[in-house]
């Protein structure tokens, strides 16, 4: 029974036409933008040419509208413009595609101005306009005699005019309607206008920068629809983005197996992207050109530098049987000694190797910084099943520096951290550790104007 109340469309047609269009009166009068949709399927069942007419019409009256819209006007007309595309692309595409297609350019072209009225949101609106783009390229593709320099005209023209973000995918789902033809003309005005921009500096220098890198995202899009690596190299070198642009063109080069120029292109031109990132694609382009040694060598000094996780296990899987154990043994003794102490214990945590972390809990404690909370905290609770001493100190260092540092913020958590610390206090046989209630007594005479920590943690007793 519940299935066949589900409101699904099988269901609802059971229903027949009757009950159905009496519900949609109903509520049409108080929703104007279902009244509109009903009118547009009566006028497209009717006449298509109608329909093109009440189309352009409702668009051109929204385009002309100047006043704010907020997030649930924008919910509102996301939803019309949605009503609008479906009745181009389910009643009007099959009998005019030449009038839906002409149809779906003026509601692209309603972008710029219904997202500049925007306030608030918009990611609905986006969304309607990203169809849109879907449904012309196929749109388009599919009219007969199209003229695919006109088009790229048209395509230049929307670029220029539309908000980058609507029209992302603009080139790719035109790239078949716009055929080599007219992927050649976009590439040839896109280099002319490259060459045309001006030097300068300050206001003009900022726009010229801006356009440079319209132009060279043009270029570097049809060079991947047509998996045209030197097209791509080509697009980057005409916009002088080298040095921006250095690790997506080595990605290209290493997918068309050409690792050396990759490597070549990485060597050239430092990274601006995280270590990391540089630092896989050389990889691979060592690998491509049968340099394993070096690039396990530059993993090795990659774990050195940032005591990296995964690149310590890629090291030591690539070593042959046994030589894996002496190397992870020494990379565990590197991060043991390394300058930094709580980057040393958070690795041997999360490695891990917890002897070797209480080991440098007892051996170098007083170089821990107690501000890095989150590390202490994450390795206190590794370590306090087997060690509880080693946390029941990390704990206290936070607690104490939180108090000491005034980090109101951190107050909800240091209190479970001197709870925490209680309890591990508690499990430890022996020692000259100092008891909890003489911590917490020092700490209140260190700290007693801390009203906010204390109150809470009185509470809790």
């Amino acid at each position: 029974m519940a299935e066949r109340n589900a409101l699904t469309a099988e269901n609802l047609e059971r229903l027949g036409a009757g009950p159905l269009a009496r519900a949609l009166i109903d509520y049409a009068e108080d929703d104007p933008v279902l009244r509109r949709k009903l009118r547009l399927l009566l006028v497209g069942a009717a006449s298509p040419d109608r329909l093109a007419v009440e189309i352009a019409k409702r668009m051109d009256r929204i385009g002309r509208s100047r006043s704010n819209i907020d997030a649930d006007q924008g919910k509102v007309l996301a939803r019309e413009l949605g009503d609008l595309r479906r009745s181009i692309v389910d009643q009007l595409l099959p009998a005019l595609p030449g009038e839906a297609v002409e149809r779906l350019w003026q509601l692209l072209g309603l972008a710029p101005a219904v997202l500049g009225r925007l306030v608030y949101g918009g990611d609905r609106l986006a969304d309607t306009f990203a169809r849109t783009v879907e449904d012309l390229g196929r749109a388009c593709a599919g009219l007969p005699g199209r003229d695919p320099v006109a088009l790229a005209d048209r395509v230049m023209a929307a670029l220029d005019t539309v908000p980058g973000g609507v029209l992302a995918d603009l080139l790719p789902q035109m790239a078949e309607a716009l055929g080599v033809e007219g992927r050649a003309a976009i590439r040839k005005r896109s280099l002319a206008r490259l060459a045309a921009l001006p030097a300068g500096e300050g206001a003009r220098a900022w726009r010229a920068t801006a356009e440079r890198m319209d132009h060279v995202g043009r270029l570097l899009a049809l060079a991947d629809i047509e998996r045209d690596v030197d097209a791509y190299m080509a697009g980057v070198r005409a916009g002088g983005m080298e040095g921006l642009l250095a690790e997506a063109a080595a990605e290209r080069l290493l997918a068309a197996a050409r690792p050396r120029e990759a490597l070549e292109w990485l060597d050239a031109h430092p990274s601006r992207l995280p270590a990391d990132a540089h630092l896989e694609l050389r990889l691979a382009a060592l690998e491509g050109l049968g340099q394993g040694e070096a690039a396990q060598a530059l993993r090795w000094r990659f774990f050195e530098t940032h005591l990296s996780h995964r690149h310590l296990r890629d090291h030591l899987k690539k070593l042959p049987d046994f030589a894996d154990f002496e190397a992870e043994q020494r990379a565990l003794d590197f991060a043991a000694a390394h300058p930094n102490a709580v980057a040393g214990l958070d690795f041997l945590v999360q490695w891990p190797d917890l002897a070797r972390a209480e080991r440098l809990v007892r051996d170098r404690f007083d170089q821990f910084d107690g501000r890095r909370f989150q590390e202490l905290r994450s390795a206190a609770q590794a370590l306090d099943a087997r060690w509880p001493l080693a946390a029941t100190r990390l704990r206290r260092l936070v607690v104490e520096t939180v108090l000491a540092g005034g980090w109101s913020d951190e107050y909800t958590d240091a209190l479970v951290d001197l709870l925490d610390a209680a309890g591990s206090a508690a499990r430890i046989e022996g020692g000259d550790l100092e008891t909890h209630q003489r911590f917490t007594t020092r700490l209140r005479q260190r700290y007693g104007r801390k009203y906010k920590f204390w109150s809470v943690y009185d509470q809790t007793l």
